[in-house]
């Protein structure tokens, strides 16, 4: 009996994460950097690219950027131009596909427990009486 050669291949990465916004709130800014993209000129000067991005409500301060604690999705969208291609939000947990354009690049699968399932959580850790010695 021959034995077949094993295929494995390489999917998603999935990260799991302290919050994600609600979907349209990525949409949104997916939609925003798609008009800034088509009104941007190459020979514009960062400060018309800076204007143009302002008026379709870009207004975060680039001064004030801190790399730490920010939303990896909102990078990912953002700085690499990456998009949404799945959502679902179920038993309290919210999850988004975020993928390149490229059929075979990378996916990542970033997964956040929702506000509601957080709520729930601590109304059952405050309605538990434990009967201890």
């Amino acid at each position: 009996m021959a034995l077949e050669e094993a295929s494995v291949e390489f999917h998603h990465v999935h990260l799991y994460v302290d919050k994600l916004e609600p979907l349209h709130v990525y949409e949104e800014k997916q939609a925003r950097l798609s008009e800034f993209c088509s009104q941007t000129s190459a020979t514009a000067s960062v400060a018309e690219r800076r204007a143009q991005w302002v008026a379709l409500g870009g207004t975060k301060d680039p001064k004030d950027f801190v790399s730490a604690g920010q939303d990896i999705v909102d990078q990912l969208i953002t700085g690499v131009g990456m998009r949404i291609s799945a959502s679902a939000e179920v038993n309290g947990t919210r999850s988004v596909l975020v993928q390149s354009s490229a059929l075979e690049g990378v996916k990542y699968l970033i997964s956040a427990k929702t506000e509601q399932s957080e709520i729930q959580a601590s109304k059952r850790a405050k309605e538990s009486q434990f009967d201890h010695l």
